[in-house]
């Protein structure tokens, strides 16, 4: 990827191009995560011109769009204050720069409504897309609450909603209002292969028909640990079951550290565990999942302990689904799920790999000591057999594009 990202300070004038409902601009709070570079690729393979306003941090750096970048600063995470100043100081810039596009894409609730508020006055098609529920948006109490309102006040009033779970709709976002914004679900898959290479590596790797695996050889089953690296919980876990297991697991991460460096730390003292750093996302996957037996995929973490579990976090988290999934599913890697979450309800419907049910260790414990090579050898053979839309896109680009073109609520934040 050769792209370049033109720095705000060197905001230029341009020729005004005509506008047009095939112009979007992508709003995105990093550059790099690539769920957000997949729907720049979607929509140009569907003819779209798109260009891409970025904001920049020290994370997510896996995969640049592929279209222009223009960066509107860097931000901070968790300085919030300071992040509202960055945001509020490009009105003008994004004003600017979208005058020419009809639609603009944004991720994010806080980037849709910026997208509003940098548009008044003029009739803009804003589409929102939704990964996750944050917590604050689920807080009990008054914040919750004025967030909720905020998030519906937004999801009224943009041209379409994109949601990578439909869980998302049915829950968070359900109200009764006959203009009821349309909504897409558009999973967070993988692309397909320009030809069918990958298929031929992971099936070298991970054979599908034996039940004499690498595992059953080696004698030592390796779990596979990869992504934006947040959740201490997992780290934890995954050392805890590594020392009780010196002789017959090794744990492979890699990604960028984002939460728990002490926990991490704890993890990486022990022999058995290899950090292989930050990866970029597609080029270094099929090196990756050829290096493991299992991915980890537990997601979420549960609640502190020490607190009341917040029952509306808990079912915020557990709907979501991570890349993880589909990665596995893709390079013909089982993956370890909890039971309780969407994916691993998926996982148990297709039997493509295990079933924590469970956060207690002991139970955890249990459950990964009895995988045995037959086990892997089953999970194998039923992800070969997985219809390809469960991992991969198929007729989403199709599907993204057509309801974008179909969308005909233009909102003005008066």
């Amino acid at each position: 990827m050769t792209n370049t990202i033109e720095k705000h300070t060197r905001l230029k004038k341009t020729t005004p191009n005509p506008v047009t409902k095939n112009s979007v601009c992508f709003l995105m709070p990093a550059v790099g995560q690539p769920r957000w570079a997949k729907r720049v690729s979607m929509l140009k393979e569907e003819g779209f011109h798109v260009q891409a306003l970025c904001f920049e941090r020290d994370y997510h750096q896996g995969r640049l769009p592929d279209c222009s970048i223009y960066s509107l600063g860097q931000i901070e995470k968790g300085r919030y204050l300071k992040r509202l100043l960055i945001m509020g100081s490009v009105l003008p810039v994004i004003r600017k720069k979208t005058v020419n596009n009809d639609v603009i894409y944004a991720f994010g609730l806080d980037l849709a409504l910026l997208s509003f508020i940098a548009n008044v006055f003029r009739q803009k098609h804003i589409v929102l897309e939704v990964g996750d529920i944050r917590a604050i948006q689920v807080k009990a109490g008054l914040v919750g609450k004025l967030m909720q309102r905020l998030s519906q006040w937004i999801y009224k009033r943009v041209s379409l909603l994109v949601v990578t779970s439909e869980d998302f709709v049915s829950g968070y976002y359900s109200y009764s209002d006959v203009n009821q914004t349309p909504y897409i679900v558009i999973e967070n898959k993988q692309e397909k292969a320009s030809d069918d290479s990958y298929r031929a590596v992971t099936e070298t790797i991970n054979p599908q028909s034996s039940t004499v695996t690498d595992v059953a050889l080696s004698k030592v089953i390796r779990i596979g640990y990869f992504g934006l690296l947040r959740s201490p919980w997992s780290y934890l876990t995954l050392a805890r079951y590594a020392a009780d297991n010196s002789e017959t697991v090794k744990i492979v991460v890699a990604g960028a550290l984002h939460e728990g460096h002490t926990e991490f730390e704890e993890l990486l003292t022990l022999d058995n565990v290899e950090y292989l750093g930050p990866y970029r996302s597609p080029d270094d996957l099929i090196n990756l999942y050829s290096q493991v037996d299992l991915v980890w995929g537990c997601y979420p973490d549960p609640p502190p302990s020490n607190q009341t579990p917040n029952e509306a976090w808990s079912w915020a988290r557990a709907v979501c689904r991570s890349n993880r999934f589909y990665e596995s599913c893709f390079y013909n890697v089982p993956i370890i799920s909890m039971a309780h979450s969407k994916d691993g309800q998926v996982v148990e419907q297709y039997g493509v790999g295990a079933i924590l049910e469970s956060y207690d260790y002991d139970v955890i414990k249990e459950n990964l000591d009895s995988i045995s090579s037959e086990k892997l050898a089953i999970w194998r053979h039923n992800i070969t057999n997985l219809p390809e839309h469960i991992h991969s896109y198929t007729d989403e680009s199709q599907r993204l594009a057509k309801a974008i073109r179909n969308s005909n609520k233009s909102g003005l934040i008066l």
